[in-house]
């Protein structure tokens, strides 16, 4: 698959979601047409720093993604925006995290590729109805049935 293919798989698994309805319903002003909010918020609770940065790195693809999207006018005329906190690769740092990034107005949540520290943020992202997804976690303990409904990993290890 090509690289552009790819980025546009990677957002849609982001993004759909919240088209369909499923983002934050706080102060956000919507459409009155279809219901988004007229920006559409990814909230990435991630490691920048510590020993996840490298992984959780990958957020460059979303942020290009993101870049080539609103320049071609967002989805159906909605702009896209990412707000991060830094989790430093630390579990217990992972709900502040998730809770600065919901706080700044995110619609969903990326979390970091490692299930324990992901799975640390889920339950601030379950608690506030946001749907949430881990990068790239592909060990068991994120995810349903472990951290909620709301939450979903990319990776294909994760389904078996």
């Amino acid at each position: 698959m090509p690289s552009s293919a790819k980025l546009l798989f990677a957002l849609s698994l982001f993004a759909l979601p919240v088209m369909a309805g499923c983002g934050n319903d706080g102060e956000a002003v919507r459409s009155p047409s279809t219901g988004l909010p007229k920006e559409i918020v990814i909230g990435a609770a991630i490691a920048r720093t510590g020993y996840l940065a490298p992984y959780d790195g990958n957020i460059a693809a979303i942020e290009q993604l993101v870049d080539e999207t609103n320049a071609k006018g967002g989805i159906e005329g909605h702009q896209l925006a990412i707000v991060k906190a830094d989790n430093r690769s630390d579990p217990q740092q992972a709900p502040a995290a998730a809770q600065k990034v919901i706080e700044e107005g995110a619609d969903v949540l990326l979390l970091s590729c490692e299930a324990l520290t992901a799975a640390a943020a889920a339950p601030v992202a379950e608690e506030n109805d946001e749907l949430n997804f881990s990068m790239c976690a592909g060990e068991p303990g994120y995810g349903p049935p472990y951290t909620g409904h709301l939450s979903f990993s990319g990776n294909p290890n994760f389904l078996s």
